[in-house]
């Protein structure tokens, strides 16, 4: 899995697929005040970030990768 959950932080690692979205969604609603750590992310399929960007969860670390960082500040 390239998500990697710790409490209230999901870690986003490498690329992460269209397999991880279901699980996440049921995380991130789980959560009072999730987190995501996308450092180490290359690349997320588009039900991960439109899960992101409709639950708005803190973002502790933004992604290398300048497309992902313009979308998510938006």
């Amino acid at each position: 899995m390239a998500i990697k959950y710790d409490k209230d932080v999901a870690f986003f690692e490498d690329i992460c697929t269209v397999e991880e979205a279901e699980e996440f969604v049921v995380w991130i609603k789980e959560q009072k005040e999730p987190k995501l750590n996308l450092e180490s992310l290359e690349h997320m399929h588009t039900a991960l970030l439109q899960t992101i960007l409709f639950f708005k969860p803190e973002i502790l670390k933004l992604p290398n990768d300048n497309f992902f960082q313009d979308i998510l500040c938006l």
